[in-house]
């Protein structure tokens, strides 16, 4: 009987290593797939997290560019204006018309010209010079409504001869001015093709 026990006893021990090699195999095979597994859960999250920094930056992208839009649609009527305050360089030669226009009115003698030898293709403004002769009260008309034409004008300079103040107060009041100025316009955007 006792070699009827170590035969039992061997084949439960080979029973039982078969088993415990199969349950090791399977634990193995599992740590594995559990090691797999979080590697792509690890990818996955990070995909997840990138996927929403761009849904949050695409979000506030859209709400910039819907307050960009609510802000051009309240300031659209203001654009027209603007665009004719710095006019285009075709337009530019309106501006002398206008004055000429403007000195006849007031009863001015004006001479005008562009100085335009010093104007280049970019240029954002054009340069010109004037010469007034008239009436003193006609000439301070004259400037104050030279203000509230649609154009951007600079005055650089302003030489005024005439008699002395006292004599324009007794009723001389003939004076001479030359002005320099220059006269904005939107400078020509180059197209690359």
């Amino acid at each position: 009987m006792l070699a009827l026990e170590k035969i039992k006893s061997n084949e439960f021990l080979k029973q039982s290593l078969v088993k415990s090699a199969i349950l090791i195999a399977i634990l193995v095979v599992l740590v594995g797939l559990l090691i797999i597994l979080n590697k792509n859960i690890e990818k996955k999250s990070q995909t997840l997290q990138s996927l929403r920094q761009n849904i949050q930056n695409l979000t506030l992208t859209s709400e910039a560019f819907s307050a960009l839009a609510r802000d051009y649609q309240s300031l659209a009527p203001y654009l027209e204006p603007l665009k004719n305050l710095v006019p285009n360089r075709d337009k530019v030669i309106d501006f002398s018309q206008e004055i000429s226009s403007l000195a006849k009115l007031y009863q001015l003698d004006l001479g005008f010209v562009f100085q335009t030898e010093t104007m280049g293709v970019q240029s954002k403004f054009v340069p010109f010079a004037m010469s007034l002769k008239g009436n003193f009260s006609n000439f301070v008309t004259f400037i104050n409504k030279l203000k509230t034409l649609p154009y951007f004008v600079d005055l650089d300079s302003f030489d005024l001869t005439g008699p002395p103040i006292d004599e324009i107060a007794k009723g001389s009041q003939s004076i001479s001015a030359n002005i320099k100025g220059k006269v904005f316009m939107q400078t020509e955007e180059k197209t690359s093709q």
